[in-house]
């Protein structure tokens, strides 16, 4: 049998989401959220894993042939997609992606 909680502790865990609690990389996270002001930790989270995907689409382009038309017409949109929104100060190589 569990006690009942006491007001103090009951306020405490009302502001708590066990649900989505992350505990994995916990300390990298919160050093990551205080360098760049994020206020929830499911932001950058979301940011991870679009900068995952992004690193692995250059990955796959960067793996075609190197005469293919299609590596050349898909580098070239991928940079300008990618320039556009301002996430690379300028369009010229693939390797900006990856990084």
């Amino acid at each position: 049998m569990v006690r009942k909680l006491k007001t103090h502790e009951q306020k405490l865990l009302k502001k708590t989401d066990f649900m989505s609690w992350q505990v994995d990389q916990q300390g990298r996270q919160g050093d990551m959220l205080r360098k760049f002001h994020v206020t929830k930790r499911e932001h950058y989270a979301t940011y991870n894993t679009l900068a995952a995907k992004s690193r692995e689409v250059a990955e796959l382009i960067k793996n075609l042939p190197q005469g293919d038309p299609f590596r050349a017409k898909c580098i070239d949109d991928v940079l300008k997609k990618f320039y556009a929104a301002g996430l690379v100060p300028t369009g010229d190589t693939l390797e900006r992606i990856g990084r």
